[in-house]
């Protein structure tokens, strides 16, 4: 699930803005496919940064996220060189997601605190076969 759409990036950035990093082909319309990798690149790697403290799916996208998501997305629409301002955002986005997947900042659903993942390794295995019970008298 794509945290943000194209029409978030026009509404936050301006649809020239847009055009300029989106439009590989010159027809003067965003490319939606290379749009659509990059939102969906970009929320992958935010679920990575998410798994670490958060249930996922999430049930709805928290503005932080989105906001997140559309600073990460800019960015990496330009294929080049990105203006200083724009890899600064994108250097501070990537450091509230590690501060948010190490709990220093806590995302809000609905008002609420988000559904934290249970703390310590997600490890399955089977019961031991050596104990304290099981080795009693040896």
């Amino acid at each position: 699930m794509a945290y943000a759409t194209l029409q978030n990036l026009i509404d936050r950035y301006g649809s020239d803005n847009v055009l300029q990093v989106a439009d590989r082909d010159g027809d003067g319309q965003a490319d939606t496919a290379t749009v659509d990798r990059e939102l969906a690149a970009v929320s992958a790697e935010i679920d990575g940064y998410l798994a670490l403290k958060y249930d996922l799916p999430l049930s709805a996208t928290p503005d932080l996220v989105q906001d997140l998501c559309e600073r990460l997305v800019f960015f990496r629409l330009h294929v080049f060189t990105a203006p200083d301002q724009v890899a600064e955002s994108a250097r501070q986005a990537l450091a509230t997601l590690d501060r948010l997947s190490k709990g220093l900042v806590v995302l809000e659903l609905d008002g609420e605190p988000a559904a934290a993942a249970p703390d310590g390794p997600r490890v399955s295995a089977p019961d031991r076969v050596f104990s304290r019970d099981t080795l009693e008298g040896y």
